[in-house]
């Protein structure tokens, strides 16, 4: 007999009532047809010929029939493929007869064998979608148990990849809570700093604390001396009280056009204590 089809498999999707599935191609022993079935979650079981099934048919050019002793519920999927034994069985003597039949079943089974082998590879194995290609092609499978990558170059599977989003999420947490307790503290210290500067001004208002150059004060202060550059704004009236200002060399005055400087020079009071008479200044 002749292997004309190419077919070595078939795939059934499963119903919730049916037993009987058709083989639709040649298969020499009863014992050559494996199955495999999926259930909805995806997990894959083989049944045991001759235990979970029964085949029929086998030498008939037409195919036979499984028979399952279980019913599989929708979402399944049953796999029976032809899975003859890897052997060679046939024996021929010296100077004896060479059948055709026998022969002719030999080179059935390698043909068997070399389809069985074709559609495992075709199906099976992660291919590149030509010869051409340099990639593969998962056909929207998953890649399982692949191990954590070692050079450049080499895939990642989830599990590293979850990893390093974990630490860069740790990370970027870490920096912000950072800069978050910087600010809290940085907050904090201008509080205060307005809370001080609200007391002193409340302490400069009642007369206790003469505030430097300032009109809160009955009596106020600045150095005698410029140390670092000034620039009057433009448009503005600026002063100092005399009756001498001396500007640190290097350093300088700017004064725009439109605005002035006043040096004021009042009456000196250099005397100090108590019950001194100031006179009327």
């Amino acid at each position: 007999m002749t292997v004309s089809s190419t077919q070595s498999y078939v795939e059934y999707n499963g119903d919730g009532t049916t037993t009987s599935f058709t083989i639709p191609f040649y298969f020499l022993l009863n014992s050559d047809i494996s199955a495999m079935v999926q259930d909805a979650s995806g997990n894959v079981s083989e049944i045991v010929n001759g235990t979970d099934f029964s085949v029929t048919g086998a030498g008939d050019s037409g195919g036979g029939t499984l028979t399952a002793n279980s019913i599989y519920p929708s979402g399944s999927t049953i796999l029976i493929y032809r899975n003859p034994p890897v052997t060679q069985e046939t024996k021929y003597y010296e100077n004896g007869k060479f059948p055709a039949t026998s022969h002719e079943a030999a080179l059935d089974k390698l043909t068997m064998l070399i389809q069985e082998y074709g559609w495992k590879f075709d199906s099976l194995t992660l291919q590149k979608p030509s010869i051409f290609a340099n990639y593969y092609d998962a056909n929207g499978n998953r890649i399982a148990n692949l191990g954590d990558p070692k050079d450049g170059g080499d895939a990642v599977n989830k599990n590293y990849a979850d990893a390093i989003s974990d630490e860069g999420r740790t990370y970027t947490d870490s920096q912000i809570q950072a800069e978050a307790t910087a600010r809290k503290e940085a907050d904090t210290a201008e509080a205060n700093a307005r809370a001080e500067a609200d007391a002193n001004i409340q302490k400069q208002l009642t007369g206790n604390v003469p505030l430097e150059a300032s009109a809160f004060s009955v009596i106020s202060w600045h150095k005698q001396t410029v140390d670092n550059s000034v620039t009057i704004p433009d448009y503005m009236n600026a002063w100092s009280f005399g009756p001498a200002i001396t500007v640190t060399p290097g350093q300088q005055v700017t004064i725009p056009e439109h605005s002035f400087w006043t040096i004021a020079n009042g009456q000196q009071v250099n005397n100090s204590g108590a019950n001194v008479d100031y006179g009327e200044l």
